[in-house]
């Protein structure tokens, strides 16, 4: 097993189904120094999307920077920045632009920690 240490950088913007994300940031926060153990990158960045953000983690739906240390991502969140699944009632509210929800673009640096 090898240890990580993990940050994330979010971008919190207003999002509507009928006009799209909004151009002006409403919040934005940081979540620094998780320390992960597991076998590759890819574990420990499902590990830490799911486990420590409670979102769901999709391959497909992450850009890769930066020599593999740099990550992006987003997800729709409600006002508490939970995640909103395409089966959930305020997504199909969303869809028919009765309900406002929030697009969380977030960043994530992942460094392998290595003794010396």
């Amino acid at each position: 097993m090898k240890t990580y240490l993990i940050n994330s950088h979010h971008n919190i913007y207003k999002d509507s189904y009928k006009e799209g994300q909004s151009l002006t940031q409403i919040n934005s926060f940081s979540i620094c120094n998780t320390i992960l153990k597991a076998k590759t990158v890819d574990e420990a960045l499902k590990e830490y999307i799911e486990h420590h953000l409670s979102n769901k983690y999709n391959k497909e739906h992450i850009e890769q920077y930066e020599h593999n240390k740099e990550y992006q991502t987003s997800c729709l969140v409600d006002e508490y920045n939970n995640e909103i699944l395409e089966n959930e009632e305020l997504y199909k509210d969303w869809k028919k632009d009765e309900k406002e929800l929030f697009a969380d673009n977030y960043g994530i640096e992942v460094f392998e920690l290595k003794q010396v």
